[in-house]
Parts: structure tokens; sequence; C-alpha cells
């Protein structure tokens, strides 16, 4: 993910050419590209995720294919095959990443402000490719993911982080939570709520049930992780 592609030529190419010339990234203006601290398999791996994200500019998500991927990101099939098993492997690894740094830190590492911004921030970065991969493929399987994840993350912060009692309070608050988040975050994405993000972040918070607010607006680490870098982009 250190090389920087070059563009390729007219003639060599039968594809549109705004598709291919705008999939070109420059390394050293893009701070998750840019940090040489990052392994190699890290930048290689968010170098494909921002080709994929630039290319669905022009090309529905379910029309890529692997040869656009790595024509457009400067690798081999064989580089993209190293790291993903497919295209839809990417948009998973995005997807955990995201919530690693952000929203499953609240009550770890983060504030719940901090970690809506984080994952928020991080997700509008890549919203050419979540917003065209949802449309064609439909978002029955993502939103059930987070629901799973979001429940065992925060039961997990409570129980095991914080040493809460699990109450049936806190159960049904946890339960009803990522239905809120969903929704919350698809009329933002979608624009239906025209607001800065930091705005967002605290209707946000402003949505989470107050008894689960309370018990994990408090980090129990203040020191923060390596996801502070989503806070620098």
């Amino acid at each position: 993910m250190t090389q920087t592609p070059q563009a390729p030529q007219a003639a060599q190419t039968e594809r549109a050419p705004q598709a291919t010339q705008a999939a070109h990234i420059p390394v050293a203006a893009d701070p998750l590209l840019a940090d040489l601290s990052l392994s190699k398999s890290y930048r290689t791996k968010m170098k494909i995720a921002q080709s994929m994200d630039v290319l669905c500019a022009e090309t529905p998500y379910t029309r890529l294919t692997v040869d656009d991927i790595v024509k457009s990101a400067g690798l081999s099939r064989s580089g993209f095959y190293h790291h993903f098993e497919d295209k839809d492997a990417v948009i998973l690894w995005l997807t955990r990443l995201f919530y690693l740094h952000g929203v499953d830190q609240i009550g770890r590492t983060l504030t719940w402000f901090e970690g809506y911004l984080v994952t928020t921030r991080s997700f509008t970065r890549f919203r050419r490719l979540f917003s065209s991969e949802a449309e064609n493929s439909g978002y029955a399987s993502g939103r059930e993911f987070y629901r799973r994840h979001r429940r065992e993350n925060l039961t997990e912060t409570l129980c095991e982080y914080q040493q809460r009692e699990l109450t049936n309070e806190l159960r049904a608050q946890i339960e009803i939570l990522p239905e809120i988040e969903i929704a919350a975050s698809g009329r933002y994405d979608k624009g239906q709520w025209q607001m800065p993000l930091k705005d967002y972040c605290n209707l946000a918070c402003s949505l989470v049930p107050r008894t689960l607010y309370e018990a994990l607006e408090n980090p129990v680490q203040r020191e923060l992780t390596k996801g502070d870098l989503y806070f620098n982009v």
C-alpha cells in the first residue's frame, strides 16, 4: 500500500476513463495511507478500500470486479487475494475496523460522543462505497450483524470493563439501542438530517436511553488507543 499507482494510458483500457482516472489516490494526501507507523498489510487493505470507494462514484458496487479494483489500486490480483477473499470481505473489514476504534470503545476508552464521532466520521469517508453496497445488496444482513455485534459489545463493556450488574432495565436498553442507532444513522447518511457531524453526534448521544448512557459515559481507561488516528482525519 506504500506504492503510488501510475495513471494508465487511455489506450490501455476499455473502461470508462472517468472511473479509472478518479480511482488513483495520492498516498501522501491521506493520513490513513501516509502514516508510516501503520503496518504494510493495513496500508494495502486501506488502499484497496479507498480505490473501491472512488470507483463506486461511477460504477455500482455489484458491477465492481477484482480487476477493476486492482487496476485502480496499482496492485496485482494475487495482492488483492492475499488480503481479501472477495470484495464483500473489504466491506466487512472496514465495518469491523470502524466499530473497533469507535462505538466499541464507548465505556472503555471513549465517551459516547467520541465513539459516535470516530465511527460516523470513518463511515463518511467511505460514503460512496457503503451507499452503493447498500443500494445494490440490501441492508438486511448488515443491520442484523450490527444488532448482534452491538448488543454483545455493550454487554461485555458493562460486565467486564465497568463491572456493572446487568439489570433488567439495562438489558432492555441494550436491546433497543441498536434499533435507535440504525434509524438515526440511516437518516443522517441519506441527508434527511442536515447538520454538521458534531451536531449529529450530540443528537445521537441524546437518543441513548439514560441509564445506559450514564453507565458508560465515563471510560475506564482515558488514555486513547490507536483509534486516535480517526480524530485527526
